[in-house]
C-alpha cells in the first residue's frame, strides 16, 4: 500500500473515532442555560432574533445553521447541537491540513489525533453554541492565508474571503486569529519579492472586512447591552489565563514538554547542523516561508495573551471558550519541535498523550451529568401537584440575561401540570416574595446560583432533606442547577 494511500485510511479511522467522541451522547444532556438562547433566537422572528439582549454576543452564524436543520418548534436537544458537532468533525481533518502545509504530514496527523480526542474540543463541539464552529474557522482561516502567501494562485484569496467572513459570523473572537496573520504578514513581506506579497493579502484582508460591515455595525450600535451580557466575567489575573492554557492542552504537563523539545531541538539542530525543513508544497517560488514556529508563537499570543490585552483595555473577556483558537497553535507547536528530533517523534508524542488522557476523555463522552430535564422531571415524580408549589429563583443583581435564560428553561422543559411562580430575591419584589413565604405548602426551588436559605429561614420556615440510597441530601445537583425542598407549615394550607 502506496504511503499517501495509508495516510487516508488512518485519516480516515482518527475522523471516524472523532465523530464517535462528538455523538455518543449528544442528545442525552440536558441543555443548560446558553443553549436555551439558542434554540430561543432559533424560532424567533429573524429581525428579532437579530437585536435579542442575551444573544448580542454572538454573531448568528449558528442560529442560521439551526433554523436549516429544525423544521419544528421543540426540535430535539441533538438536533440542536448537530451544527456543532458537524464543525467539530471538520475541524479533525481541517489540522491535519493545517499540521501538513507547515511541517510534514506526521505532523498533521499527530495534530488531528489530538484534537480529535482532547476534552476541550469534545466538549465544545457536543454544546449548542458556535464555538466548535469559531475554533474551525480560525484554523482553515490561517491555513489559507499561509496558502494565500506563498501560492500565485487567486484561487486562494477567494477561499480565504469566504472561509474568514463565515468564521466571523460565527464569532466575532476570529478577530484575534485576523490579527495574529496581519502580524505575521507584516514580518513575512519584509523577507519577500513582488507586489502579489502585498497587493492579494490586502485585496482579501479589505473584501472580508467589507462583507463584516454588518456585524461591526451591530456590535457599535448595541455595545452596551453587549457589555452588561458579558459583566459576569471577573477581572483577569495571570493565574487565571496561565489556567486556560492549560485547559486549552492536555493540562500543565503539556507546557513543560514544549520548553523541553524546544530546547532539544535547537540543541540538535546545532549539533548536526540541520537546516530548517520546509514542505515543498507550500514552497514559493518567490521569498522566503517564515519557519513554523515564528508563525505559531505569533498565533498563540494573539488568540491566548490578546484576550488578556482585551480584557484590560475594553472589557473582562478571560474564559475557556473564547481562547479556544488558541488550542490549536498551542497543541501544533511542540509537535513541529518533535519532528525536529525525529521524523517519528510527533506520531510517538501525540500517542503517549492521548493513551494517557484515555481515562479523561472516555469519562467526558460516556458520563452524563443530570440538568435541568432531569429536574423537572423529579419534581413530576415526586412533588404532588395538589399540595406543593414549585418556584424558579431569581437573583437580577446576578447578571441582566441569566433570568431571561432561566425562564427560557422552563419553555423547554415545561412542567405542564401545574403552575411555577418566581421568587425573585430582590428587596423591591417584597410582595412576591411574600406571597411564597407565607403560602403554608411545602415549596420545590429551582436555583441557579443565588442562595434563598436565608430567606426561607428568616420568615420562620425550614428545609427539608432528600433521601436516596439510603443517603440524605440538603439539595439535589442538577448541573448548573440545585433542587431545594421547603417544608410546609405545621397546620398545612395556605395563609
Amino acid at each position: 500500500m502506496r504511503r499517501s494511500t495509508g495516510v487516508i485510511v488512518i485519516m480516515g479511522v482518527v475522523v471516524l473515532v472523532a465523530a464517535l467522541l462528538r455523538l455518543m451522547g449528544v442528545g442525552a444532556r440536558s441543555l443548560w442555560l446558553d443553549e436555551f438562547c439558542t434554540w430561543h433566537v432559533s424560532q424567533m422572528g429573524l429581525w428579532d432574533s437579530l437585536r435579542w439582549a442575551p444573544e448580542l454576543t454572538i454573531p448568528p452564524l449558528y442560529q442560521f445553521a439551526v433554523r436549516l436543520l429544525a423544521d419544528s418548534t421543540h426540535p430535539p436537544e441533538w438536533l440542536l447541537r448537530m451544527p456543532a458537532v458537524i464543525a467539530g468533525v471538520l475541524f479533525v481533518p481541517a489540522c491535519f491540513w493545517l499540521g501538513r502545509m507547515l511541517a510534514n504530514w506526521r505532523v498533521g496527523l499527530a495534530l488531528a489525533i489530538l484534537v480529535a480526542s482532547n476534552v476541550l474540543q469534545i466538549e465544545y463541539s457536543r454544546e449548542a453554541r458556535p464555538y466548535s464552529m469559531l475554533v474551525l474557522g480560525c484554523t482553515l482561516s490561517f491555513a489559507l492565508w499561509y496558502r494565500l502567501l506563498t501560492d500565485s494562485r487567486r484561487r486562494y484569496v477567494i477561499l480565504y474571503v469566504i472561509v474568514t467572513t463565515l468564521s466571523f459570523h460565527a464569532h466575532l473572537l476570529t478577530s484575534l486569529t485576523v490579527a495574529a496573520q496581519v502580524v505575521w504578514w507584516a514580518v513575512f513581506i519584509r523577507k519577500s519579492e513582488g507586489k502579489e506579497h502585498w497587493r492579494r493579502p490586502l485585496v482579501a484582508i479589505l473584501m472580508t472586512a467589507l462583507l463584516c460591515i454588518p456585524l461591526l455595525w451591530r456590535s457599535v450600535y448595541y455595545r452596551g447591552s453587549i457589555s452588561q451580557a458579558v459583566e459576569w466575567i471577573n477581572p483577569p489575573t495571570w493565574d487565571r489565563v496561565a489556567g486556560t492554557l492549560g485547559d486549552l492542552t492536555f493540562g500543565w504537563l503539556y507546557m513543560p514538554l514544549v520548553l523541553v523539545l524546544a530546547v532539544a531541538g535547537v540543541w540538535w539542530a546545532k549539533r548536526n547542523r540541520i537546516a530548517q525543513p520546509r514542505s515543498a508544497e507550500v514552497m514559493s517560488s518567490t521569498g522566503n516561508v517564515p519557519v513554523p514556529e515564528g508563525l505559531l508563537c505569533i498565533w498563540l499570543c494573539c488568540a491566548w495573551l490578546g484576550l488578556l490585552l482585551l480584557s484590560w483595555l475594553v472589557l473582562p473577556m478571560t474564559v475557556t471558550r473564547y481562547a479556544l483558537p488558541a488550542a490549536v497553535p498551542a497543541l501544533l507547536l511542540p509537535l513541529v519541535l518533535a519532528a525536529r528530533l525525529h521524523r517519528h517523534a510527533p506520531i510517538v508524542l501525540a500517542t503517549v498523550i492521548v493513551c494517557g488522557t484515555a481515562p479523561q476523555w472516555f469519562a467526558k463522552v460516556t458520563t452524563t451529568e443530570p440538568g435541568f430535564r432531569e429536574m423537572v422531571a423529579y419534581i413530576r415524580t415526586h412533588a404532588d401537584p395538589v399540595t406543593d408549589g414549585v418556584a424558579l429563583v431569581i437573583e437580577p443583581s446576578e447578571a441582566p440575561n441569566w433570568a431571561d435564560m432561566r425562564r427560557l428553561a422552563l419553555q423547554y422543559y415545561p412542567l405542564d401540570d401545574r403552575e411555577v411562580q418566581e421568587l425573585v430575591l430582590d428587596p423591591l419584589a417584597a410582595q412576591s416574595q411574600s406571597e411564597i413565604l407565607n403560602d403554608g405548602r411545602r415549596w420545590y426551588l429551582m436555583v441557579f446560583r443565588s442562595d434563598p436559605v436565608p430567606v426561607f429561614v428568616a420568615a420562620g420556615r425550614r428545609f427539608e432533606s432528600f433521601a436516596g440510597d439510603g443517603t440524605t441530601y440538603r439539595q439535589l445537583a442538577f448541573e448548573p442547577y440545585r433542587l431545594l425542598k421547603v417544608a410546609p407549615i405545621v397546620g398545612g394550607g395556605s395563609n
